[in-house]
């Protein structure tokens, strides 16, 4: 007999690990999808509250959001028994990126890169605190609204009438609990608001940058501001853009 399991996540990621077990040949049957923000339907399946998981049949939850330890404490909040819950795909996930980052960290450093660095859609800090404690002797400049998308951003977005609540889960975040992550808080710089406007007044050049902003219009502009200020030899890890 299969394990049925309930993906909790109804975004990208929920929807990857949904498309790699339905191709694979492993003994897992996802049953249904849960969300805090999302209601409906997904791959025909039913998107279920947290409060829903107490009175439906599943053998375990698989948790697929970058919101990996607040999901998890809501779970164990409402009686899911620790036991039913994992978050080892994102653990992964987070592991990989850590890998990756300080390979390009020790890159960036044998060529003895200037410039700072930065990240463009921070939400709770955690690839930030990477950041930080890999270049510790550069300038970090973290762009954010730390309230989640901006309406402007949202509305511009396809699809935006068919999920209304795209994005929720973004506003579970703020600076305080950003900076009480990092490894080198005097390093950290906070641009708090709407991108691009808070790129005035920054007149500093960039070795690395991370963007991860998820809407069209902001990485656009991201993109089209950070590519002429990037010194030779640096990168952009979301669009891999090196010169």
């Amino acid at each position: 007999m299969k394990e049925r399991v309930v993906i909790f996540g109804a975004g990208g990621s929920g929807k990857k690990l949904f498309e790699r077990y339905k191709n694979s040949d492993s003994n897992v049957e996802i049953v249904a999808f849960a969300d805090n923000f999302k209601t409906g339907t997904l791959f025909d399946l039913p998107i279920l509250s947290p409060e829903d998981l107490l009175s439906y049949d599943y053998d375990s939850i698989i948790i697929a959001s970058v919101a990996a330890e607040p999901i998890r404490e809501k779970l164990l909040e409402i009686g899911i028994p620790v036991s039913r819950i994992s978050s080892s795909y994102i653990e992964v996930a987070a592991q990989a990126r850590d890998v990756f980052l300080k390979r390009e960290a020790d890159e960036l450093h044998r060529k003895n890169l200037s410039g700072a660095v930065a990240e463009a859609g921070v939400f709770q800090g955690d690839f930030a605190k990477l950041i930080n404690r890999y270049f510790p002797e550069k300038n970090l400049y973290l762009f954010d609204t730390f309230t989640g998308f901006d309406e402007r951003d949202i509305e511009a977005e396809d699809g935006y009438e068919q999920d209304p609540e795209r994005g929720e889960h973004f506003k579970q975040t703020s600076v305080d609990l950003v900076m009480s992550k990092m490894v080198h808080p005097e390093k950290v710089i906070i641009k708090q608001g709407y991108v691009p406007e808070t790129f005035e007044g920054v007149e500093e050049q960039f070795c690395f940058v991370n963007l991860d902003m998820d809407l069209y219009q902001p990485t656009l502009a991201a993109l089209k501001w950070f590519w002429p200020r990037m010194v030779d030899g640096g990168g952009d890890t979301d669009s891999r853009l090196l010169r």
